[in-house]
């Protein structure tokens, strides 16, 4: 008996040394500690992320500096690489300056390394465009002058920003109340550089008497573009509901509304 002993010792010992390898095992997943990233005096809100094939991650957020707005003003970025995160870098201030809007920031890392983010600015909610090489993106300086997107259409938000299979950019958004209200679409198909005239998904529009939110889009491998969003009623809540619309033909047209 006594030759036996060390062995369970030993085996004890495994079992209480790992017991995160033990959980792997069984097919639990393993998490990280949660870790403040922005550490900012200011309210940090409507985080986005995206990673590349090399293994690093982008993520975007918008601040409020209170004593310039009730709203969020400033847009900002950090980076996570082998080295680890990066110091949060305030890329960008709405473009009317800290009094103007910049808010919901919402990236897309294109198939060239280009880092490309759509956000809600101006004063009544526009939605602008911006750029920059990804291995520079934590230099502000190398983030392109916003441009206007939707010169025409007042409190949009939620905008969406992707790229199909044949390296178009496409752009969805919503205008959530009044009549402009509705989802609406635009394309570039070279790089950010232009986009075509916005077109309103037909359908979307719900009528004044609703509000339109949470508009989420998305592309699938074979081209197909999906779109959800949330209605509700000037009381705000409960939701009515949630809506999707979809595309086969690369925004050319689109599904009834269900």
């Amino acid at each position: 008996m006594r030759r036996f002993f060390p062995l369970v010792v030993v085996f004890v010992l495994l079992l209480v040394s790992f017991p995160a390898a033990g959980k792997a095992q069984t097919g639990q997943p393993v998490w990280s500690q949660p870790q403040n990233i922005s550490n900012m005096p200011t309210g940090s809100a409507y985080p986005q992320v995206v990673a590349g094939p090399d293994g690093v991650v982008h993520v975007f957020w918008a601040e409020n500096i209170p004593e310039y707005a009730a709203f969020n003003n400033i847009i900002y970025y950090g980076r996570l690489d082998s080295i680890g995160w990066s110091q949060p870098v305030d890329i960008l201030i709405a473009p009317q300056g800290l009094a103007g809007m910049a808010d919901y920031p919402t990236p897309l890392l294109s198939s060239d390394g280009r880092l490309h983010v759509v956000f809600s600015g101006g004063w009544g909610g526009q939605i602008y465009y911006t750029s920059a090489d990804s291995a520079s993106a934590l230099d502000a300086h190398a983030w392109s002058s916003p441009q206007l997107l939707s010169a025409d259409i007042t409190g949009a938000g939620y905008p969406n920003i992707f790229e199909d299979g044949q390296g178009n950019f496409h752009l969805i958004f919503q205008s959530e109340r009044g009549p402009q209200q509705g989802l609406y679409h635009a394309q570039s198909h070279d790089g950010g550089l232009t986009w075509t005239s916005l077109t309103r998904i037909p359908g979307t529009p719900l009528g004044t008497d609703t509000i339109l939110a949470d508009t989420r889009a998305a592309v699938s491998p074979q081209g197909t573009i999906h779109v959800t969003w949330m209605w509700t009623s000037l009381e705000l809540f409960p939701p009515k509901g949630i809506f999707y619309v979809r595309s086969d033909d690369l925004g050319a047209t689109w599904s009834e509304v269900e």
